[in-house]
């Protein structure tokens, strides 16, 4: 395996537990909130599908957790994300979406499209350097969580 695909699966898991990070409310908390997502907290069941430059992978996590405050995380993007630039985030019904440019290091767009309170689908577009990565993540509340 060379260096640039070892470097690829690297990224591609680091920004897959990221956005799973930033998902589940883990992220950083912001004062200013325009109009993001909101969904009910508790036990959430995830299937992830990725396609790392045409090679697919699967897998499912449950994880507990609060999507709300990882959606503020997404759309509420801070002012000084390391040379980021963030466009407002645009809300079209039941979908909503956010584009990042960080200039050589690459640019990803997130759209969220909301079934309910507790069920929703997330599908990132990533660019960095050659590599492209598509994920979608179905993501069903299943119940609450164990104390």
């Amino acid at each position: 395996m060379t260096a640039s695909r070892r470097n690829s699966r690297s990224f591609a898991r680091l920004a897959s537990a990221a956005l799973l990070w930033v998902l589940l409310g883990f992220g950083p908390a912001h004062a200013e909130a325009p109009a993001y997502p909101s969904f009910a907290p508790g036990l959430w069941r995830l299937a992830t599908t990725m396609d790392l430059d045409g090679k697919q992978g699967t897998r499912q996590t449950t994880t507990c957790g609060d999507p709300t405050e990882g959606m503020r995380a997404i759309f509420v993007p801070e002012a000084s994300a390391s040379g980021c630039r963030s466009s407002a985030p645009v809300r079209r019904g039941n979908r909503y979406g956010i584009s990042s440019d960080c200039g050589e290091r690459g640019s990803s767009r997130i759209e969220v499209i909301v079934h309910s309170d507790e069920s929703f689908t997330q599908v990132i577009d990533t660019r960095t350097g050659g590599t492209r990565v598509h994920e979608t993540i179905e993501a069903r509340r299943v119940g609450a969580c164990k104390k």
